[in-house]
């Protein structure tokens, strides 16, 4: 079995900071571009629900605007993982809360590469490497020289393909888990009025 070469981040994806706010960000309901922020992902900030916020493509610099594959690095604070931009809403963009990272697709499938750096292994790099005490945050340095194995294409389509079925299951059972306790409450509060 060959050993798999290894590149840092910097090598395989351009790395860039999100759009910068000065204050509260202020949306517009008229406005068509969505911007993704904390609150707008769930499951460890692995997964980008429905953004709630929009802005006037006025305001907006298009170099900021996602692509379809980028992944959204979760730069301070204590968790620093990383949720992928699947094209939905088609224009969004991103706070400065996070790198946008945009994977050589030839070189390297987002897929494999969110799978990587959601690893726990990864993830304590991270929480080793953090700087600031009252914020903890990964600078671009950092995520930069991060060491990335580089199986072939095809290994990485497995990879991501076994990554994806385990994402659903976990929101599998999650929603199973919610449906059960929803259940046992309501027989719990039926049981009361008896």
């Amino acid at each position: 079995m060959s050993k798999n070469s290894c590149k840092q981040l910097r090598e395989l994806a351009s790395i860039n900071s999100g759009m910068s706010f000065r204050g509260r960000i202020e949306g517009d309901e008229d406005g068509d571009v969505a911007v993704i922020q904390l609150r707008d992902l769930e499951d460890g900030y692995t997964r980008i629900t429905t953004p709630a916020l929009l802005l006037n493509d006025r305001v907006v610099n298009p170099r900021h605007l996602l692509q379809k594959g980028d992944l959204l690095f979760l730069a301070k604070g204590p968790a620093n993982t990383t949720a992928i931009y699947e094209g939905i809403p088609e224009r969004a963009l991103t706070t400065s809360v996070f790198f946008v990272i945009r994977p050589n697709v030839s070189l390297v499938l987002p897929k494999f590469l969110q799978w990587f750096l959601n690893l726990d292994r990864t993830q304590s790099y991270f929480k080793i490497n953090q700087s600031g005490t009252y914020t903890p945050a990964v600078n671009k340095e950092v995520l930069g020289s991060l060491e990335i194995p580089l199986p072939p294409i095809a290994a990485q389509e497995k990879i991501a393909r076994l990554y994806t079925l385990e994402q659903q299951e976990k929101q599998l059972l999650a929603d199973i888990r919610e449906r059960r306790s929803t259940y046992l409450n309501s027989v719990l509060l039926e049981s009361l009025n008896e």
